[in-house]
């Protein structure tokens, strides 16, 4: 769906926060940010030590590869 103006970021967080698996004992701790953003140039864009992928989708295989590949502790 889309829609024509930003969730307020508030209403955004706390979504994502819903979504997002919560770790348990013995998991590795990382530290990924997911935050949307207005007006960025993809929905979805992953930044690591001056390296940046922008994608359409979290279904795309790139951002996998990105994430384990700069992902602290992987």
């Amino acid at each position: 769906m889309r829609r024509d103006h930003p969730r307020p970021p508030h209403r955004s967080v706390r979504n994502l926060n819903r979504r997002v698996p919560r770790p348990s004992a013995g998991d590795r701790h990382s530290y990924e940010i997911l935050s949307p953003y207005p007006d960025l140039p993809a929905p979805i864009i992953a930044t690591a030590w001056d390296k940046r992928l922008q994608v359409q989708s979290a279904a795309d295989p790139r951002l996998s590869e990105f994430l384990s590949t700069y992902l602290q502790g992987a």
